[in-house]
């Protein structure tokens, strides 16, 4: 961003000094290098944001159903009842969930 605020400025101070040296090309390439290079850095950005986000989606979906898979042959074996299994997925949200609030 400094980058950016630097080359606008110097655009913007030396005006007078642009126009008669004819070198408006010049600064337009140096702001417009400077832009380019933020756009790509913030679709960076929204890459890495939306490819984590949506893989912390797809292991939770898998995880629970992991444990609704686990939890249905532990009732079937009469090791445990279906509403301790639902309690305890639904308690994997409160796992999953500050997991996801610090990606």
């Amino acid at each position: 961003m400094s980058e950016l605020v630097e080359s606008v400025k110097i655009s913007v101070d030396g005006i007078k000094l642009v126009k008669r040296a004819s070198a408006q090309k010049f600064f337009e390439n140096i702001v417009n290098r400077s832009l380019e290079d933020r756009f790509r850095l913030l679709l960076k950005l929204l890459f890495v944001r939306v490819f984590f986000g949506q893989t912390f989606n797809a292991l939770y979906s898998l995880f629970t159903l992991i444990l609704l898979i686990i939890g249905g042959y532990l009732v079937y074996l009469g090791y445990t009842t279906i509403g301790s299994v639902i309690a305890f997925s639904g308690a994997a949200y409160n796992i999953y969930e500050p997991i996801t609030n610090m990606a």
